[in-house]
């Protein structure tokens, strides 16, 4: 088992260290990776059934599982096909008589943990500067990618989005896969090998100002032009931190904000709306909106801007639309309609599913005034477009 788990991860820059032990680049929670004490985050892939987990910052731990599930942004479900291993039963099946199980008790400490959450993580370290320059080559590159290659359209096209706006929104693409040696953009490099792959797919970029009126590509990942075997469909690049993607609206302030998990799902309500919300992406379910993210989003709802969570219909998206609001406690929590997120909706609505809500129909649905009771925003288990 360790080794299907140590494939999975070697997509996220693993490396060993002595006695046995291996660290990932960054811990999935708090995106910590320092380079004079080492990666924060250490894995025991030989431990237990799917191995076992901690980071020396933030404390967070786990089985491989549970790392699998916060890296990749899984369901329990979909790690396990990951991983390979036989999903347990689920808990209403463990429902307990009597006594509490094993399982209740777990699910108990995922709650506690989940409320114990920092507010706003800290803000992660900065990747090389020849890193940096050469993303925004590759992003540069991309955009015109985008536009003009037939693969960009035909996957811009199975999500719902248009390429010309994709790319007005700080998308790009890359045409096919680009070998980078670690050393020329400042990175060490990894288990023997002196470079890594970028594949090919939807280049998705977070922006940050690293100097007063300097921006720069701070971090990326690449949504797979196809998926991988075990069904991965992401790519975390090396040397980079997991941070909240942010499609800044074309007005100010924004008609709405939007938090959500993935950020083509943020891209298509940015579309939807034409530009006119607030869209950000966590990247992971187990995260807060990072805190650049969260600024923005403060200084909208400073505005007298809802926001809206709209999580993933899965257990980590309601967990992720509690974590959420506790960070915003005035946000609506309004889940997609007829798909496990956004983009499955609005294509599920595409192709004629009975009772899906596409994307455009879901967001002009929020825009109707509604009725509150004693001025509470609607809980998640009554919040429904259907």
């Amino acid at each position: 088992m360790d080794g299907r788990l140590l494939q999975v991860l070697n997509l996220h820059n693993l490396r060993r260290h002595a006695g046995g032990s291996w660290t990932a680049a960054n811990c999935p929670c708090c995106g910590e990776r320092s380079a004079s004490a080492g990666d924060r985050l250490m894995l025991w892939p030989q431990e237990g059934e799917t191995g076992r987990w901690a980071c020396r910052r933030c404390g967070e731990h786990g089985d491989g599982l549970d790392l699998v599930r916060r890296f990749l942004g899984l369901d329990y479900r979909a790690a396990c096909d990951v991983l390979g291993v036989q999903p347990s039963p689920s808990q209403k099946e463990r429902k307990p008589k009597g006594k509490a199980t094993w399982w209740t008790r777990l699910q108990r400490e995922r709650k506690r943990k989940a409320a114990a959450v920092p507010v706003v993580p800290p803000a992660p370290s900065l990747p090389p500067l020849a890193w940096r320059r050469r993303l925004l080559e590759f992003w540069t590159d991309g955009q015109g990618a985008l536009v003009h290659d037939p693969a960009a359209a035909a996957f811009c096209a199975d999500r719902g989005l248009v390429p010309s706006i994709a790319a007005a929104a700080g998308l790009a693409w890359l045409p096919h896969p680009f070998s980078v040696p670690f050393e020329a953009v400042g990175l060490e490099p990894v288990n023997g090998r002196s470079r890594f792959v970028l594949p090919r797919g939807m280049l998705i970029p977070t922006w940050s100002e690293t100097e007063p009126g300097q921006r720069e590509i701070v971090a990326a990942s690449v949504r797979l032009a196809a998926p991988m075997p075990g069904g991965l469909r992401y790519f975390r690049l090396p040397g980079v931190a997991l941070r909240s993607v942010v499609f800044r609206p074309s007005v100010s302030p924004p008609d709405l904000v939007v938090i959500v998990e993935a950020a083509l799902d943020a891209a298509l309500i940015w579309q939807a709306a034409q530009g006119a919300v607030l869209a950000v992406a966590t990247g992971s379910a187990a995260v807060q909106p990072d805190a650049e993210a969260s600024a923005a989003i403060d200084a909208a709802v400073r505005a007298g801007v809802q926001v809206v969570i709209c999580p993933d219909n899965d257990d980590a998206g309601r967990t992720a639309a509690e974590r959420w609001r506790q960070r915003f406690p005035t946000a609506q929590v309004v889940p997609p309609v007829g798909g496990k997120d956004l983009t499955d909706a609005d294509r599920a609505a595409r192709h004629g599913v009975p009772g899906a809500v596409g994307a455009r129909a879901w967001l002009k649905r929020l825009r109707r005034p509604s009725p509150s009771v004693d001025g509470q925003v609607s809980p998640l288990s009554s919040c429904s477009l259907s």
